[in-house]
């Protein structure tokens, strides 16, 4: 799933350069077209890509290991994997998309607050206080981004980060 996370850190800085850029000009609604667009092909990208890993998971995961418990725990994990996929693009394309207008400090402030307050202690409860193991610290992950790319998601929305944009 790096792969996935490397293609969206890819479109989220090309789409970032193209928002930007229009954002600077003053052209507001083609700065929400574009973030549409880009949004678009980060999901279909990942769609693929992730739907490809979780298709051929066990031939993957059969390079590494032949024992079974570790390929039966693999397909669990890719399947978290995948479900979490669409959630990390909205948030590094929103999120790149917010620092480049300038909101940088709303969306890094955003990221530790729930990843400290929220994620990682649900993590420690689920995981380990409760021992629901690996797959509760990867679902309180899933958590952690789909909270924080509703979150950047509807600052974009709100247009508070042309507020941020700097004076001509």
């Amino acid at each position: 799933y790096v792969y996935c996370t490397m293609l969206l850190i890819a479109l989220g800085v090309a789409n970032t350069m193209l928002v930007t850029q229009l954002a600077g000009a003053g052209k507001f609604e083609e700065c929400h077209q574009q973030m549409r667009q880009g949004l678009r092909w980060g999901l279909s990208a990942v769609a693929v890509v992730a739907s490809l890993i979780y298709l051929f998971h066990q031939a993957l995961l059969e390079i590494f290991t032949d024992n079974p418990e570790v390929l039966g725990l693999g397909v669990i994990v890719c399947l978290i994997h995948s479900i979490n996929e669409p959630c990390r693009a909205v948030n590094i394309i929103s999120g790149n998309v917010l620092r480049g207008c300038g909101d940088a400090i709303y969306v890094t402030g955003n990221a530790i607050a729930v990843t400290w307050l929220f994620s990682v202690p649900l993590a420690y409860l689920l995981g380990i206080y409760w021992g629901l193991g690996l797959y509760a610290i990867l679902l309180a992950g899933v958590l952690d981004e789909f909270i924080r790319s509703q979150i950047n998601w509807r600052r974009w929305k709100s247009d508070k980060w042309k507020r941020k944009l700097a004076p001509d």
